[in-house]
């Protein structure tokens, strides 16, 4: 009886030891959980939610992504906030123009996006970057989803003129997984 007492017990630490290094790995090499800290992508996530990234990924027009503060060329900016990462909008990628106008419409390529997750409309004067603006390669334009409020891609001191060098992107947003009451696919 000992021994297949002894054997069950090794079943079941195989049973729930694997898969716990299985996800660890997981985690470790394809995908990260990130806090959202701040206001600046309401309604879409809010102060506190939770999110995990795609550690692989490339960005695309209309992805979430998390940026590591390090893009930051406001040092007093990144002292201030620390190492928390911000989590933003892709607006346009390497090649494409962005222009915003009078209404706070953002225009990419000639077209005016739709964007129905923004809070509200916001002002073209917000930042000081010169509109139309052409991304440069291997650079991303970004806007938080609340504009109002944002410190984005409008303002000079956020990456090189506005754009961000992909290099500090750390992932896309793929899930809302806390609070679970409002988890879903980004």
């Amino acid at each position: 009886m000992k021994k297949e007492t002894v054997n069950s017990l090794y079943d079941w630490i195989g049973i729930i030891i694997v898969p716990l290094i299985a996800i660890v790995i997981i985690f470790m090499f394809f995908f990260r959980v990130v806090g959202v800290d701040g206001q600046s992508m309401m309604n879409t996530l809010m102060d506190g939610d939770r999110v995990i990234i795609s550690i692989i990924n490339d960005p695309k027009p209309g992805d979430i992504v998390v940026i590591s503060r390090n893009y930051n060329n406001d040092e007093a900016a990144r002292d201030q906030n620390g190492n928390t990462p911000i989590i933003k909008r892709v607006i346009a990628v390497g090649g494409q123009t962005v222009d915003i106008d009078d209404d706070g419409n953002v225009i990419v390529d000639g077209v005016k996006l739709d964007e129905p997750y923004i809070a509200e409309q916001h002002q073209r004067r917000t930042g000081d970057v010169e509109f139309p603006i052409t991304i440069k390669p291997g650079y991303i334009f970004v806007m938080g989803d609340n504009r109002n409020v944002s410190k984005d891609s409008r303002f000079s001191s956020i990456g090189e003129m506005g754009q961000i060098n992909e290099k500090y992107v750390l992932g896309k947003a793929i899930v809302r997984f806390f609070p679970f009451s409002d988890m879903c696919v980004l």
